[in-house]
Formats: C-alpha cells, sequence, structure tokens
C-alpha cells in the first residue's frame, strides 16, 4: 500500500510571477550564505596557519560554485606542503643546503652542496579547525538567510 499526495499549482500570470521571484530569492539567499561561510573558514583558517614566510596563509582562498540545485563551497589552498602541515608527516629524510646547514651548526663534508637530515613535521592543523570553529556562524547565516526570504 503507498500513500501519494499530488500537488498541482494552478492561477494567472501573476502567481507564477511571484513564485519565480521567491525562488530566485532563495537562490540569492543561498550563495549568500555559501559565501559569507566560506569567508569566515577562510579567515580563521588565514589566523591559524604557522607563518614561515606567510606562503600558506595567503594561498589560502574561498570559492562557491552552483551545483545542480545548490551551491557547493570550497576553502582551500593549493601550496604543494600544505597537506603536510595540516596532517604532519612521518619521520623522513630531507635535503638541506650546505649555507643552511653551517648556518645551523650542521656539519658539512667539503665539496657537498647539501646534506640529508632526518626530519619529523608535527600536525599543525589549520584549516579542520577552522572549518569547526565556523559551525556556529555558519548555523545564525543560514537562520539568517531562512529569515531573509520573503515574498
Amino acid at each position: 500500500m503507498s500513500l501519494t499526495i499530488q500537488t498541482k499549482i494552478t492561477g494567472d500570470k501573476e502567481v507564477m510571477a511571484k513564485l519565480e521571484v521567491l525562488a530566485k530569492k532563495n537562490i540569492d539567499a543561498l550563495k549568500g550564505v555559501m559565501t559569507k561561510s566560506t569567508l569566515v573558514i577562510e579567515n580563521r583558517a588565514k589566523k591559524k596557519a604557522p607563518v614561515a614566510f606567510n606562503r600558506l596563509a595567503s594561498s589560502i582562498t574561498s570559492e562557491v560554485k552552483k551545483s545542480g540545485s545548490g551551491f557547493i563551497g570550497r576553502t582551500g589552498t593549493d601550496v604543494k606542503y600544505a597537506p603536510h602541515v595540516e596532517f604532519g608527516t612521518k619521520p623522513h629524510l630531507a635535503p638541506i643546503s650546505a649555507e643552511y646547514a653551517r648556518k645551523y651548526g650542521f656539519d658539512v663534508p667539503a665539496g657537498k652542496d647539501y646534506i640529508m637530515i632526518r626530519v619529523s613535521g608535527k600536525a599543525q592543523p589549520f584549516l579542520y579547525p577552522s572549518f569547526k570553529e565556523s559551525q556556529g556562524d555558519i548555523k545564525n547565516f543560514i537562520e539568517q538567510g531562512i529569515k531573509g526570504v520573503r515574498l
């Protein structure tokens, strides 16, 4: 046994025009909510990103794209080492220049341009914590967006 409810909206052109306006307002409100949400995450991530030369923080951006009947918001970075900063690395060997090595007290054999050192990168999360901390703001943006849609 199934239960089906069917609804049909009929009316003059004025009613249909008002429904189209309402749909447009909903789309605009949804895009606004997504844009605000991604920007609040972006700003938090920029503040949390470790600063060596500010490259990581300055590379964090946001975008909002239409997807079907909704929007997808993305905040992130294209810096190749960002995942290593966010999640850390296991101990491994890494080359460093002879000049850098000498500057920090490493012995460099004569004629060598670099030496290998053992490093381990401790995780310094900046993106995921920013998302988690922004959830309350995002909820408020959604509530404001819903309240703001009126015909």
